[in-house]
């Protein structure tokens, strides 16, 4: 399944990537929801 993520903080984005990613998800993360 993929997930589209959308969030400024990189800290925060990065462990919300990295945890989707380990429980078998396609993350695309985006900084900027425009």
């Amino acid at each position: 399944m993929r997930i589209l993520l959308i969030e400024d903080d990189m800290l925060i984005g990065d462990g919300i990537k990295t945890g989707l990613s380990k429980m078998g998800f396609s993350v695309d993360w985006f900084t900027q929801g425009r």
